[in-house]
């Protein structure tokens, strides 16, 4: 075929293809304007809208946002936002997106008849929030004025219950005083929280415990503003409610530290309880320091001696007060009785208001093996050593090791 012939079957199909465009154009923009089937591009959600000659619907929303307020974290809620149709149409609802997992959106009715309505639930659950929210939901409707409606919720995700300070903790209180202390308990979403009872749990070591008194009172409104601006909590939700916790003891007539916890009963379900540690701390006059003494247990450690080698620890008995020049000190028993305890000569210091006394504990190199690492088996060593300080009668000594071969 020569060049000529080509050229011109090439220009005759080019010609067909053109027209046969042109008029399948033509044909889908008289289907665009008059079959409702056709979907306009561009239509979000693809949501048919209705034809020029058709009777269309009316979207009618009074409200978009929703703000929840307060909520105590890991709740859900929902909110209902109510769709009506006011036009003449059918209305048509599609889910679209939300901006978070923790956000659902529930479709009660697709179609909505002229003159009915329907509900779009939200359900919001506050699980790993905190803090201020605002989460969004999309619907799309065939409404050509409202192709497409987010909704909004939004609030302020806190704990229920605040207690400030966390625990009630006492130190250095000495022998023959008393101690007090009190904790608020503010309530972000009750408004009449309230302490229906409360009980004292033991979690310290020690069988007798200081007794402690508790009063309950509520918070006026002008303490609630203060406590929380004091505590830094004024910024933007204020506590609806709160209770004022007081707690005082009876004068220590020993030292050592104690440990409870106070149980508080609420009168909310969804906290039905909240709980206070208490520590306290009571020193007296008289104390003990030196290598290998834990204080807060009263033990002396030696760990493991090895036999033939023995032990030895340095300790000083210090004594502050007006007494610190007369008291005086006497060793009453040794367990096991092969431990070697010497009291020094007292030393006073300054004024006379403070005095030192040295204390020697051996594990003498002869000693055969033994254990006193303490537990049923193996119960620690002993050292009781008497005063004539009338607030202190009495020091005791544990001492804890064992001697290997």
């Amino acid at each position: 075929m020569s060049g000529v012939v080509r050229a011109v079957v090439f220009s005759a199909a080019a010609i067909g293809v053109g027209i046969g465009v042109g008029v399948g154009w033509a044909y889908y923009r008289v289907r665009s304007a008059y079959d409702p089937k056709v979907l306009i591009q561009g239509a979000k959600g693809g949501q048919e809208t209705p034809a020029p000659n058709q009777a269309r619907p009316k979207l009618v929303i009074e409200e978009r946002e929703y703000n929840f307020g307060v909520l105590d974290a890991d709740v859900t809620r929902r909110h209902a936002f109510v769709f009506r149709n006011e036009g003449q149409g059918v209305l048509t609802l599609t889910a679209g997106t939300t901006t978070c997992r923790c956000t659902l959106l529930d479709l009660r009715q697709t179609e909505v008849p002229p003159g009915g309505s329907t509900e779009v639930v939200i359900e919001w659950n506050t699980k790993h929030q905190a803090g201020p929210y605002r989460q969004t939901a999309t619907v799309h409707t065939n409404d050509p004025e409202h192709p497409e409606v987010v909704l909004t919720i939004s609030g302020e995700v806190q704990s229920a219950l605040k207690v400030n300070p966390p625990e009630l903790v006492f130190r250095n209180i000495r022998v023959g005083e008393s101690a007090s202390g009190e904790a608020k308990i503010f309530a972000y979403i009750a408004q009449n929280f309230q302490i229906v009872g409360h009980a004292w749990e033991n979690t310290s070591k020690n069988k007798e415990l200081p007794k402690l008194e508790v009063s309950i009172s509520p918070l006026s409104e002008e303490q609630l503003h203060e406590s929380s601006k004091a505590s830094g909590e004024a910024s933007r939700v204020q506590p609806r409610s709160g209770v004022l916790v007081k707690v005082r003891s009876e004068p220590f007539s020993t030292q050592g530290t104690f440990s409870q916890k106070l149980v508080l009963k609420t009168n909310q379900p969804e906290t039905p309880q909240v709980e206070i540690p208490v520590e306290v701390t009571v020193v007296s006059d008289i104390s003990i320091f030196g290598p290998g003494w834990y204080e807060k247990a009263g033990i002396l450690s030696f760990g493991w001696v090895q036999q033939g080698q023995g032990a030895e620890r340095k300790l000083t008995i210090a004594c502050r007060g007006p007494l610190s020049k007369k008291v005086q000190y006497q060793i009453v028993s040794v367990e096991p009785k092969f431990l070697q305890v010497e009291l020094g000569n007292p030393s006073i210091l300054g004024d006379g208001e403070a005095s030192l006394t040295p204390l020697v504990v051996r594990i003498p190199a002869n000693t055969e093996p033994v254990n006193y690492l303490g537990g049923e088996s193996y119960p620690l060593g002993r050292i009781l050593i008497s005063t004539t300080h009338p607030q202190v009668p009495q020091l005791e000594i544990k001492v804890r090791f064992a001697v290997e071969p």
